[in-house]
């Protein structure tokens, strides 16, 4: 799933991509619609997104995939969830949505090769925060 770093009501828009308002306004929340990326000094990118009728927000550079809770913490958790998102950052996926559920429901079957065969159809992702802690 896309990382969201960061929610804001304030337009990040205009001086990423020169919006033309000099302040947000009642049309820009139920009708503005863009998207950009930023690099900072550490030449890491990052993703602003705003949507119609949602806030701005900021995406790190690739998504958050954890295959390893599923046998690391077996009994704890009754459900997963999978964002599909149609989000665009640095993560690609090599085949279809139908294609993507088959895959996480065959790792969470137990299929032997389901966790490899989704790191190399979803790529790049990260799962650091998942070892470290945040």
């Amino acid at each position: 799933h896309p990382i969201v770093l960061m929610t804001s009501r304030q337009c990040l828009h205009q001086q990423v991509t020169g919006c033309e308002k000099d302040r947000m306004d009642d049309d820009c929340l139920p009708h503005c619609g863009k998207s950009a990326s930023i690099t900072n000094m550490k030449m890491e990118k990052f993703y602003i997104e705003k949507t119609n009728g949602n806030y701005h927000r900021i995406y790190n550079e690739t998504n958050f995939l954890n295959t390893a809770i599923v046998t690391d913490l077996p009994d704890l958790y009754a459900g997963f969830l999978v964002d599909l998102s149609d989000l665009k950052t640095e993560t690609k996926t090599e085949i279809n949505k139908p294609g993507v559920i088959k895959l996480f429901e065959n790792l969470l079957s137990g299929d032997p090769g389901s966790e490899k065969e989704l790191r190399q159809v979803i790529h790049p992702t990260t799962d650091n925060q998942y070892y470290k802690g945040i």
